[in-house]
């Protein structure tokens, strides 16, 4: 399973090879509850997968109902990171206020995203704790073992 970044737009027609796109899509993988979301803030440049803030909540809206008799959410996976936490103040590497307020309404188990290099020098951890989430920048790769039962 993958979320395209803000660069990824040769995807569009050719995803990688045995690769999903779960972009604005709600999954079940052995019992777990994934969601996920592409691209990264608004920031003006042609050929990048972008959206606005406005744009993130209208997608999370049309999966948000599946939440709302207390459904848990296990793994979220984007390619920006939640507004707060891991992200920058460009405006490119802003992130969304929709990600956090999942974070603190739903708690998800974990919230997984790329985008802000580690490499860039920001001073962040690459795993952080808020509010019972485990907020990982997995730029590069980043190897998770989960046990389905806890």
């Amino acid at each position: 399973y993958y979320v395209r970044g803000n660069h990824d737009d040769k995807h569009d027609g050719d995803p990688p090879e045995c690769a999903r796109n779960i972009h604005g899509q709600v999954i079940n993988f052995r019992g777990l509850t994934i969601i996920g979301f592409e691209g990264a803030m608004f920031h003006q440049h042609q050929s990048a997968i972008q959206y606005t803030e406005r744009q993130m909540k209208a997608i999370w809206r049309k999966m948000a109902w599946r939440f709302l008799l207390g459904r848990k959410i296990d793994i979220v996976l984007t390619h920006a990171p939640p507004f707060g936490v891991h992200d920058a103040e460009d405006q490119c590497h802003k992130g969304f206020l929709t990600f956090s307020r999942i974070i603190h309404k739903y708690k998800p188990r974990y919230f997984i995203h790329g985008h802000t290099h580690l490499s860039y020098g920001l001073k962040q951890n690459r795993i952080d704790i808020v509010n019972d989430t485990t907020v990982i920048n997995g730029y590069g790769f980043h190897i998770l073992e989960i046990d389905q039962h806890t």
